[in-house]
């Protein structure tokens, strides 16, 4: 369950640019949700709910297996790219694409000059 409220606190973290309060300090005064609510419009309602989740103080409100995070997080992506445009949707695949094949080329060597 730690590791839970770890990755919750590293997403935290990449919210909002700084780490959060660790537990025993949220034990006495709880401001999670009130920073979470400023970002609100930044991100996503679900992603700000799975981060909540995550960084619960009962371990047992918290998610109780790495496979119901990520089924989550899936559903996070899921939902954002239904909301992209059919030209946005084109350059994500795009860009994968293009970095697919520059590893690929890294890993063979393809494409490097000898000196």
């Amino acid at each position: 369950w730690t590791d839970i409220y770890a990755i919750g606190a590293c997403i935290y973290a990449s919210m909002q640019g700084y780490p959060p309060n660790d537990a025993p300090q949220r034990l006495e005064k709880d401001r999670l949700s009130l920073a979470l609510s400023r970002l609100r419009g930044v991100y996503s309602d679900n992603l700000i709910e799975v981060v909540e989740w995550c960084m619960s103080l009962d371990p047992l409100s918290r998610p109780q297996s790495v496979f119901a995070l990520q089924k989550e997080l899936n559903r996070e992506v899921e939902r954002s790219y239904t909301k992209l445009t059919v030209a946005e949707k084109m350059r994500l695949q795009f860009d994968n694409l293009v970095a697919d094949k520059a590893k690929s080329g890294r890993k063979t060597g393809a494409g490097t000059r000898p000196r």
